[in-house]
């Protein structure tokens, strides 16, 4: 099949690589102000996207450069991880499994949260996940650690005061970047630490006068990014910056750099930060920053570090109609290409706000061109059935990436046959099918999909 991409060159701002980057394309998705977003690639190759407003969150998928779904719910989303099948979001004080195709397939309120002002933090762990309480600064946060089937492994509390922000995953230790009040409750400070999976903590990094802190980690590094205010000289006062630490996996600061933009005024905040495939160990930061010629404005920006600290590229991206604007939700795609939510907010809100999805490709980094689009599935998915628990009647999604015999049968817990779903040739494509167990007892059942070189078995449970 014939490969082909269309690219629209164009400066932004002063590029420092020897080559400029280049939009690909961009999106407009919508005009409500969306303060929260954030963007995770699953293994069968989808971008999942939230963006969350005041009350209210819009989800998209994308494939292959096409939004294949997207849906709005009335909540407030606080974090996304991927799961075995499909991703998992926060919700207040729940998790909420969906399915490839955006379907629900369980909703699991965490008994380990603690009341009021629940924002959940989650990371996938061993098919299971990991869910801090990032509530109440005044109350002591819970760890805890669940399997596929909800069931506490593991938990234990973190300091007392500390408000967590982000976490990451990375050589069996949970690293947690949080932020609190210092003693006398006036200036905020940042923490990153490492635990192992007993609670235990293994070293920590506490940096003053720093907020809005992210983590990210890849091949053991750990990277965090924070706002932090920083005397520049004594004409310029107190400044806002952004601080880049890269620390190894003993918790060795690597470097560190502070960046205040273009000029010596405020950068205001960061939003994202990524480890990237950079000339193996860089990172990327994305927010905003002071613009030229104003210095209570703001311009959209993301700016790559190399493995050694160096300034590798940067993105600037405005549109002097609005008074500020900024990068969240920064990820890098399958096939190795950027994608970066913009928002514009509105000078004086006169002008509606906007949000663009924009694709980059970076230079020194190898994209993969995706296939066109042919509206099939590049993989075989056999999806967690819903509703889960059902009674009597559940629905069941799955997709064939190519022409074949297909086979669904439903086990009980002894391996005998209780029904075939699926018996016969299919073109590639989605399907869903409809299962009706009302001749069948409560309790677990197992379905199977097979086909000439895919099998994938999941459990659903019948309750009458």
């Amino acid at each position: 099949m014939k490969k082909s991409i269309t690219f629209l060159l164009m400066w932004l701002g002063t590029a420092i690589s020897m080559l400029p980057q280049t939009m690909v394309w961009e999106k407009n998705i919508g005009e409500k102000l969306m303060p929260m977003s954030k963007a995770i690639t699953i293994s069968n190759g989808y971008t999942i996207i939230f963006i969350t407003g005041a009350d209210d969150t819009k989800i998209m998928a994308l494939e292959n450069d096409e939004i294949i779904w997207e849906k709005n719910i009335n909540a407030i989303v606080y974090d996304i991880c991927e799961n075995q099948d499909g991703f998992c979001i926060t919700i207040e004080d729940s998790v909420r499994a969906y399915n490839l195709h955006g379907g629900v397939i369980y909703s699991y309120k965490v008994p380990t949260a603690i009341p009021y002002y629940n924002m959940l933090r989650i990371t996938e762990f061993e098919g299971g996940y990991i869910v801090i309480d990032g509530g109440n600064h005044s109350e002591k946060k819970v760890v805890a650690i669940y399997n596929i089937n909800h069931d506490l492994i593991k938990s234990w509390f973190i300091d007392k005061g500390e408000h967590p922000d982000d976490i990451t995953v990375t050589n069996n230790n949970l690293i947690i970047a949080s932020w609190g009040y210092n003693s006398g409750g006036t200036n905020v400070h940042s923490q990153i630490s490492a635990y192992d999976f007993n609670g235990n903590r293994l070293w920590n990094d506490s940096i003053p006068d720093a907020d809005r802190p992210r983590v990210a980690s890849e091949n053991g590094n750990v990277y965090m990014t924070a706002s932090v205010y920083y005397q520049i000289d004594s004409i310029l006062g107190i400044r806002n910056g952004w601080l880049v630490k890269k620390y190894n996996s003993n918790g060795q600061i690597m470097w560190e750099r502070i960046w205040h933009g273009d000029r010596n005024y405020n950068t205001n905040l960061v939003y994202d930060i990524q480890a990237i495939p950079y000339e193996n160990g860089g990172c990327m930061i994305a927010g905003a920053t002071t613009r030229p010629d104003i210095q209570d404005e703001y311009q959209g920006t993301i700016k790559a570090f190399t493995a050694t600290g160096d300034t590798a590229w940067k993105i600037i991206y405005d549109n002097e109609a609005y008074r500020y604007s900024y990068f969240g939700a920064t990820h890098w795609d399958q096939n190795k290409y950027l994608l970066g939510l913009h928002c514009f907010v509105s000078r004086f809100y006169i002008e509606p706000n906007q949000n663009k999805l924009i694709k980059y490709s970076i230079p020194g980094i190898t994209q993969v061109l995706p296939e066109a689009n042919t509206g099939t599935p590049s993989n075989f998915v056999l999806c967690q059935n819903y509703p889960n628990p059902f009674n009597p009647s559940t629905t069941i999604s799955y997709s064939i990436a190519e022409q074949s015999f297909v086979s669904i049968k439903v086990y009980d817990m002894l391996g005998q046959e209780v029904a075939t779903l699926v018996n016969k040739e299919l073109n590639a494509g989605s399907y869903d099918i409809n299962f009706n167990a009302s001749s069948l007892a409560s309790g677990t059942y197992i379905y199977k999909l097979k086909t000439g070189n895919f099998n994938s078995i999941k459990k659903m449970i019948l309750l009458k």
